[in-house]
């Protein structure tokens, strides 16, 4: 379960440094206007470094929630895998300088101790 477990954190990892690249490739690009939203060139600025840092860490977290899901069940592994619930936020706030009020920290909190009754409720299983 150890191995499982470490796997579902390094693609929920992988997932959330792929946001965090994307987000920061899509705040490089112009900002897309009602005009330009089905424009090609409007679409080729977003290709920068960090967008294909942000595909390649998505291809590779998928990669790796494709073994997890061949070792152990959905239902627990989705759970353990919405810690990118609580961790992006953190990172959003903290890079890019985003709003984080009291209610997203709450929400934040409710998911935490889900996750945490999760993996403890797996761990009673054996």
């Amino acid at each position: 379960m150890k191995t499982t477990l470490l796997l579902i954190l390094l693609s929920s990892l992988a997932s959330g440094v792929g946001q965090i690249l994307l987000r920061a490739g899509a705040r490089a690009a112009p900002p897309f206007v009602e005009t330009s939203i089905w424009s090609m060139a409007a679409w080729l600025s977003l290709i920068n470094w960090q967008v294909v840092a942000g595909l390649a860490a998505w291809g590779l977290s998928t990669g790796l929630w494709i073994v997890v899901l061949n070792r152990t069940e959905l239902t627990y592994a989705y759970y353990v895998a919405s810690l990118n619930y609580i961790i992006l936020p953190i990172l959003g706030r903290w890079l890019f300088d985003e709003h984080l009020n009291w209610i997203r920290l709450a929400g934040m909190g409710l998911i935490l101790s889900g996750v945490i009754v999760t993996v403890y409720g797996k761990a009673l299983e054996k």
